[in-house]
């Protein structure tokens, strides 16, 4: 019996962290993409800088490509609009705690 309860315990806490590895999108391959991302903006400044239009064109397609497939593969990294709400929700809410917190539970 003790060894049933072990089992299941030992289940229980392993299930959150095998459900979130098996998502496909790690954070490894989003922090690759931004990476890549930055690279190639730093190259097409250059290109733009050099005054090289067939340059400045592939890489500007290049860095639409990328964009646009860590847009669709890191949501976090989607919508700008979205994030932006998203940050207003989370100010809203740091203010609500700061309000409740400083003046001991009054409003």
């Amino acid at each position: 019996m003790r060894h049933v309860a072990t089992l299941l315990l030992g289940l229980v806490l392993l299930t959150p962290g095998l459900a979130s590895a098996g998502n496909g999108q790690g954070s490894s391959e989003c922090r690759h993409l931004t990476a890549q991302v930055d690279f190639f903006s730093a190259r097409l400044n250059r290109a733009q800088a050099l005054d090289n239009p067939i340059w400045e064109a592939r890489l500007g397609r290049h860095l639409n490509d990328l964009i646009e497939r860590r847009a669709t593969r890191c949501p976090e990294y989607g919508d700008g609009a979205q994030a932006m709400r998203q940050l207003q929700e989370l100010m809203t809410l740091a203010a609500k705690g700061a309000l409740t917190f400083f003046t001991m539970g009054a409003y």
